[in-house]
């Protein structure tokens, strides 16, 4: 049996059906709040119905060791992909206890009961360095010197936590997905995405941003994991995408009028601004020198090595921005 967190996510909810299409005996962490319906709703639409039932939900926490400590004797993978995502810093002690917290609780546990694999999904956020060519890939490491938003460094500390456990004798492995595209909840982290360009009037920056999508992630996890191979990262993206490129396809599917362009200059002066608007604007609280770098960032990601070792192709960013969009839509009407 295999232990799933975040299974209510976005990619934990395409990470269930893979699991389940591989008949997969899964045990999913929910909290009482979760969502499941929406999973079911995936499973629905993928006409895979009679695969739901291989999931057996549980409620419970990561904070809860006797818990975790049940579970895990009773299964003998993890695939661990709950996190909070945010760039609020008023999010910064959530996001601290739940990404570092929790993940160092829960390897603790995979480590005094001998699980067999422990499948840790982290974040491109945490990679900074590049290669002499100008690229950043697997060998890239954190650089304290630059600015970091809270979520970036709850990921790398939650990292960290994961490769401690590996020199304690766990078999782990690491995946590094970039912006992670889905449709089962558009109201959470990257599902935003599509709501925010259905908005009459939107705004975009001069930045790239690496995408891949969900269904993309859940099978490159499930294939390392069945694979054996351990002790390793693997950054997973399909492409880069400029903002602009996204916003003009979102929007052309949407029947919008184009987004228009904030400049690096007036995006520099805003986070001049934010530490004194914020208190009046509360979406000031996003707007920093870490998010101001990611949306003017131009950097150059790698996905050779997942390729490679998978002999793998992602699917393109436009046919996922598409089908999502219109997922949507769909959603939206209803």
């Amino acid at each position: 049996m295999v232990f799933v967190t975040g299974g209510t996510g976005i990619l934990g909810s395409y990470l269930l059906l893979e699991l389940s299409k591989r008949h997969a005996q899964i045990l999913a962490l929910r909290q009482s709040s979760s969502q499941i319906e929406k999973v079911r709703l995936l499973f629905e639409k993928q006409q895979l119905n009679d695969l739901y039932s291989h999931i057996e939900w549980i409620e419970g926490s990561l904070h809860d060791m006797e818990f975790l400590d049940e579970i895990t004797k009773k299964v003998h993978t993890i695939y661990h992909c709950a996190a909070v995502v945010s760039f609020d810093e008023r999010d910064r002690q959530k996001m601290f206890q739940t990404n570092i917290e929790g993940t160092k609780n829960l390897v603790n546990v995979a480590i005094y009961n001998k699980i067999s694999c422990f499948c840790h999904v982290s974040s491109i956020a945490v990679l900074d360095t590049e290669t002499d060519a100008g690229i950043t890939d697997e060998t890239s490491e954190w650089n304290k010197e630059l600015p970091h938003s809270s979520y970036a460094q709850s990921k790398y500390l939650s990292e960290m936590e994961v490769w401690r456990a590996s020199q304690e004798g766990l078999n782990v492995v690491i995946v590094n997905p970039a912006v992670i595209l889905g449709a089962t909840d558009f109201s959470q982290s990257s599902g935003t995405i599509f709501e925010l360009h259905h908005q009459k009037n939107y705004y975009t920056t001069s930045g790239y941003c690496e995408f891949v999508d969900a269904k993309d992630v859940a099978f490159c996890m499930t294939e390392l994991v069945e694979k054996h191979i351990f002790n390793e990262r693997f950054i997973l993206i399909s492409e880069r995408k400029s903002y602009r490129e996204v916003a003009s396809i979102l929007r052309k599917l949407y029947n919008k009028k184009e987004a228009k362009l904030i400049s690096d200059s007036l995006l520099k002066f805003g986070v001049f601004l934010s530490p004194l608007l914020r208190f009046f604007i509360p979406k000031m609280n996003q707007l920093n020198k870490a998010t101001y770098q990611a949306l003017t960032s131009k950097n150059n990601i790698s996905n050779q090595k997942i390729r490679e070792k998978l002999s793998f192709s992602f699917r393109k960013v436009d046919e996922s921005l598409l089908e999502y969009g219109n997922d949507f839509l769909a959603q939206h009407k209803s």
